[in-house]
């Protein structure tokens, strides 16, 4: 992993394991990460959507017992040819901090790479950005990692994290644990 230290005028450096450095993973940031608690047949705290473009609206994901932790998981089940489906969560702005390092993460078990993207969605100047980091597509539970640098002009009250699969993807694709820390280096 690599650990990350953020100096007071904002630029990043790379901390060296084993150097006097240890990363530390601080309040987690998405409710229900774990998927153990459900509500209408919706996971608790998450929207379940799909659509492309700018045209989205509620999806069905299933609960299933196929969890990597914990009781349940989610199962995102193939959708429309051109339709992606997911999960999306918006981030509570009190906790949110720019000029820092976001730890995304979620476990995932796909049949193959590029079926599901973790994507941070955020506004900037006026602009919404979606970056994202894909699946790597073993079959067997993964964990997508993603440690993400949010930019200082970044609007704390825009950020979203979302789990997607992509359009027409074949097979059945299951998420659990999903998690977004901040990333503090403790120097000793």
């Amino acid at each position: 992993m690599n650990n990350v230290n953020s100096n007071p005028n904002g630029t990043l450096r790379r901390a060296i394991p084993g150097a006097g450095a240890k990363a530390r993973f601080k309040e987690e940031m998405l409710e229900n990460g774990s998927f153990e608690e459900w509500n209408a047949g919706q996971p608790a705290a998450w929207e379940a959507v799909k659509g492309a473009g700018a045209a989205w609206r509620e999806a069905g994901v299933a609960r299933t017992p196929e969890a990597r932790s914990g009781e349940s998981a989610v199962l995102l089940a193939p959708g429309e040819e051109d339709k992606w489906i997911g999960l999306t969560q918006k981030i509570d702005p009190e906790k949110m901090m720019v000029d820092r390092t976001l730890r995304f993460s979620a476990m995932v078990k796909a049949p193959r790479a590029e079926q599901v993207h973790v994507i941070v969605s955020f506004v900037r100047g006026g602009k919404r950005y979606s970056p994202k980091e894909s699946y790597k597509g073993s079959g067997d539970w993964e964990e997508v990692l993603w440690l993400f640098e949010v930019p200082p002009e970044a609007d704390p009250s825009s950020f979203r994290f979302e789990i997607l699969r992509a359009p027409g993807s074949p097979g059945q694709v299951v998420v659990d644990d999903a998690s977004a820390t901040f990333v503090h280096v403790q120097l000793f």
